[in-house]
């Protein structure tokens, strides 16, 4: 697991990103097997060595107490890379 960010939705739990798509439950302080959310499919390949691509911050939705939401931060590089390219940075919501 390589996390990346971390959010308190609620007092007593957390949800720990993951680099790979992932975004796991944190229950009393405890990270759990629990996936909140799994977006690795739409990832691209992250390798073993240092990258920085993938699924790379989490932030909720100021309101997000009342509608739920959030936002992920990924990137990844363009399907034409060259060394002097950059990554597309993509911020859905959720």
């Amino acid at each position: 697991m390589a996390p990346t960010a971390l959010v308190f939705p609620t007092v007593n739990t957390g949800w720990v990103a993951e680099q790979t798509g992932k975004i796991r439950l944190i229950r009393d302080g405890q990270l759990t097997d629990a996936v909140v959310l799994d977006t690795k499919s739409k990832m691209v390949r992250i390798n073993s060595g240092y990258e920085e691509k993938g699924l790379l911050n989490i932030a909720l939705h100021p309101k997000f107490s009342a509608n739920g939401k959030f936002y992920l931060f990924t990137a990844d590089l363009p399907l034409h890379k060259t060394r002097l390219t950059t990554a597309n940075s993509i911020i859905p919501m959720w």
